[in-house]
This record gives C-alpha cells, sequence and structure tokens, in this order.
C-alpha cells in the first residue's frame, strides 16, 4: 500500500511509470499484497495504464506451465493469459500431498538426496519427483518417475 502512494504522489499522471507484477502470485499477501494492488492499478489514471501481460516464459518447461495453465483458468480476478516456454517439453508435474510445511520439506529433501545417492550432482538436478524407492536418475534427465511394482 505504501509504496504504491508513493508512486502515486511522484508520477500523479503516470507518465513515464512502469510497474511489474504478477497477479497469479499471492505469495506475498503477509506484506499486504493484495491482488488488487495490480488489477486496480491501471484505473488510478486517465486514461487507464495500458497493460501488458507476459506469456512467454524462459525459465519453466512447457508441462510446468500447463499446469500452471490449468490453475490459472480456474482463478478468479486475473488478467486472462496463457503461458508458453520457450525451453519445450519436459517432465510433467507430479502433484504431492503432504501434511504440512515440515512433511513438504521432508519430502524435497528425500527427493534432492535419493537422486544425489544414485550419483546425480546437485547443480544437475532440475527435477527429482519420485519416491526414493521407485527413482531412477541419470546425469542427462536427474530423476525420473517409474511406476511402483
Amino acid at each position: 500500500m505504501r509504496c504504491r502512494r508513493d508512486l502515486l504522489r511522484l508520477k500523479p499522471d503516470g507518465a513515464g511509470l512502469t510497474v511489474v507484477g504478477d497477479d497469479a502470485q499471492a505469495i506475498y499477501s503477509f506484506r499486504g499484497a493484495t491482488v488488487e494492488n495490480i488489477l486496480e492499478f491501471p484505473e488510478r489514471f486517465s486514461p487507464p495504464a495500458h497493460v501488458v501481460v507476459l506469456e512467454e516464459n524462459y525459465r519453466s518447461t512447457q508441462p510446468v506451465l500447463d499446469a500452471a495453465n490449468a490453475l490459472m483458468a480456474d482463478g478468479g480476478r486475473q488478467y486472462r493469459k496463457f503461458l508458453r516456454s520457450t525451453r519445450g517439453g519436459g517432465a510433467k508435474p507430479r502433484y504431492v500431498t503432504v501434511q504440512d510445511d515440515q512433511a513438504q520439506a521432508t519430502y524435497v529433501v528425500e527427493r534432492v538426496l535419493d537422486c544425489r545417492e544414485r550419483g546425480v550432482e546437485l547443480r544437475r538436478q532440475r527435477y527429482c519427483s519420485a519416491t526414493p524407492t521407485t527413482a531412477t536418475c541419470s546425469s542427462s534427465s536427474s530423476c525420473a518417475a517409474t511406476s511402483p511394482t
């Protein structure tokens, strides 16, 4: 809130002002961030600020973005977008349910350690979603899940 007020005080007409935000991320709500900060921003100016929706993603593979797109499609207030990867394909993400934050941390650590034990260096572990008993690892693809028998 304070940052928004400061921006408007410095540039009351918005001329020359560029603001970047992601309406699909609510991870900073503990700092007072709300999606309304982004969605209502253009209307604070006359004429309204121009919104540029960024849909090209350089970090994630398309299967990860497909999952994000599916979640965003069910979202309420947002700028509609369809994320596309420049990296192409990759392993599909795995949906895992854990009991709490501690269990989540344990799950991730166990996956990383399992890949390490199988010879995959940490810097090569781009993805490690398999359970310790069903993981297979290689230096090129990190860990790949296999179905338990």
